[in-house]
């Protein structure tokens, strides 16, 4: 696969002790740590894949736009970046309900979808993202209206998320 997506581009310039990112015949791996992430495209969208101690959890999150994708993977592991960069912990706390289910940000909706998943939408405008944790849905939901430049800059210490 080519980057004409520029996704491994938007990576590029993070960390090297944080992400080992390469270019693959089906998208883009990124190792951190013990956690690797596989990213990939198709007609419907952005699918990012997950092992574990090479043990295969697979899907994680689904979207239509790659900047939703880096924006994921740079939430994810912003406290491994940040701290790469000597800086502390951003804490973006989430809310737990009543029955233990994770509750996202004001403006958005979280469905549990009969076992495949959860489905994240955006109040405002129906935007919808798919992950398989409930808790990382409701982290994404803290990140999902900043912009990817912001995040980025925030990582770097410039600003804050």
């Amino acid at each position: 696969m080519s980057d004409e997506s520029g996704l491994l581009t938007r990576f590029a310039g993070l960390p090297p002790q944080v992400f080992e990112a390469q270019l693959t015949d089906t998208g883009v791996t990124l190792q951190v740590d013990e956690v690797t992430l596989r990213v990939g495209s198709d007609d419907s969208g952005w699918r990012v894949d997950k092992s574990w101690r090479g043990v295969d959890r697979g899907f994680v999150f689904e979207a239509t736009d790659d900047a939703d994708v880096a924006r994921y993977v740079l939430a994810l592991f912003g406290n491994d970046i940040r701290r790469a960069h000597g800086l502390g912990r951003a804490v973006r706390k989430v809310v737990l309900s009543d029955d233990g289910g994770a509750q996202p940000d004001g403006g958005f909706s979280l469905t549990e979808m009969s076992g495949d998943g959860y489905r994240l939408s955006r109040d405002r405008d129906g935007a919808q993202w798919f992950f398989a944790s409930d808790l990382e849905a409701a982290r994404f939901s803290t990140v999902a209206d900043i912009p990817l430049a912001h995040i980025r800059d925030a990582l770097g210490g410039t600003t804050r998320p």
